[in-house]
């Protein structure tokens, strides 16, 4: 019986050095040194215009909804309940940002929100 729980243990700790070690070696990537090959300064007009890009801006918001408790299974398939989000969600590829205010770089360190409680999000094209 000894022998057979030393068996399994060998083959559990050579499964666990298995997965670990290529786990461990990609994570060990070595940190880019030196300067880099080319930097663009989104700060700047000529830095936005480079990348053919523009800054947006809206207000977000804090926003009732209707969501689900956790069920048995942990995730939100419980009871139906009121709960708290924020708009506009954007980031995705496909948001529309067309109506948001259009600002210019060189005003990102402006101060846009107005209260207590702020949210605002920054978008760039």
């Amino acid at each position: 019986m000894k022998e057979f729980l030393l068996y399994i243990l060998v083959v559990a700790f050579t499964l666990a050095l298995g997965i670990a070690l290529p786990v461990q070696r990609a994570m060990a990537q070595e940190v880019p040194s030196g300067a880099p090959s080319a930097a663009i300064d989104l700060a700047t007009k000529d830095g936005v215009a480079l990348v053919k890009g523009e800054w947006r801006y809206s207000d977000t918001r804090i926003i009732e909804v209707d969501f689900k408790t956790a069920g048995a299974d942990s995730q939100p398939t419980g009871a139906p309940v009121r709960t708290y989000d924020y708009t506009p969600r954007a980031g995705g590829k496909d948001f529309d940002d067309s109506r948001w205010e259009l600002i210019d770089a060189t005003t990102l360190d402006k101060r846009r929100g107005s209260g207590r409680i702020a949210f605002n999000w920054p978008g760039s094209t």
